[in-house]
């Protein structure tokens, strides 16, 4: 089966389609009528997911989340990048000063990632301040307990 016509805005050169055969679990997918057949999955900017990989500590792990990929310390998220932005946890009580600083409540779809902040096309300066601040944010929670597998 052929890959499906990326959407407009997403066929910029450097961004990734990971293409992923549709489940019978992807049900809510095919009635939003998005996803006929095969779906796009992840779409990311590369140049900028090897700018934020600068960026986060050396012992963050790299994980495909979120349609895009993110990057989690000791259990929490970090950073992310979806297409391509910038995402942050900022937590509820820091969105206000995220907005204020110029960036914008991350959506996935239609709905709003309470807590999340989205930086379109940060510069290099803006990625070493949002990301220190996460680690330094992550690194005063306590580590995450792993899930056991199911």
């Amino acid at each position: 089966m052929a890959r499906p016509a990326p959407s407009a805005g997403l066929s910029r050169p450097g961004l990734r389609w990971h293409a992923i055969r549709r489940s019978r679990s992807d049900e809510n997918l095919l009635r939003s009528g998005l996803a006929e057949g095969y779906r796009v999955r992840m779409a990311y900017d590369d140049e900028l997911a090897d700018r934020i990989r600068a960026f986060v500590p050396a012992d963050a792990v790299e994980i495909r989340m979120f349609g895009g990929l993110c990057w989690t310390l000791r259990g929490h998220m970090v950073a992310g990048i979806t297409r391509d932005e910038l995402m942050i946890p900022v937590g509820r009580d820091g969105m206000a000063d995220a907005l204020a600083r110029g960036a914008h409540e991350m959506q996935m779809g239609t709905r709003t990632m309470t807590g999340f902040a989205g930086v379109r096309s940060p510069t290099d300066e803006q990625l070493d301040e949002w990301i220190r601040e996460s680690v330094a944010r992550t690194l005063a929670l306590p580590p995450k307990e792993k899930k056991a597998p199911r």
